[in-house]
């Protein structure tokens, strides 16, 4: 979503690999990304050339930060509980704005949609309404 993240594992195991951007090649084409665990070889023929930056498991207690543009996996290893928070700062708010404009997938829109008009505690606010409030803010302006 053109957002870092915080990863933040409460309880049991989580194992993780990452990838820097100068993979991105091997891991997405036409706005779709490889599902790392049932790779499509017809869709990602190169994906066996990918080269992980970082592969480890997340414990409880432990937090992990992830950089927006880092293509990544999670699975859990064993019964767990984790937080994630995505978040977006000054630095990456015109991709952020860029990524909403060009239409996110159509999964990636109901996550959306939940995170900002339906969950518990939302500001009630249209899609437009919300980018229009970005748009709009001094934070914009060089």
């Amino acid at each position: 979503w053109a957002s870092d993240a915080l990863l933040c594992q409460i309880y049991g195991d989580k194992d993780f690999v990452m990838y820097d951007p100068s993979q991105a090649a091997y891991l997405s084409k036409d706005g779709k990304a490889i599902d790392i665990e049932k790779p499509d070889f017809e869709m990602f023929p190169d994906f066996p050339r990918a080269r992980a930056s970082m592969r480890d498991t997340l414990r409880p207690g432990e937090i992990l930060f992830v950089p927006a543009g880092w293509h990544h996996h999670f699975k859990s290893a064993t019964d767990s509980i984790s937080l994630t928070w995505n978040f977006v700062h000054l630095a990456r708010l015109a991709p952020y704005l860029a990524y909403l404009a060009g239409g996110p997938a159509e999964g990636e829109l109901k996550q959306l949609a939940y995170a900002y008009f339906d969950s518990p505690g939302h500001r009630p606010m249209d899609g437009s309404s919300f980018v229009g409030s970005l748009s709009t803010q001094r934070i914009l302006e060089p």
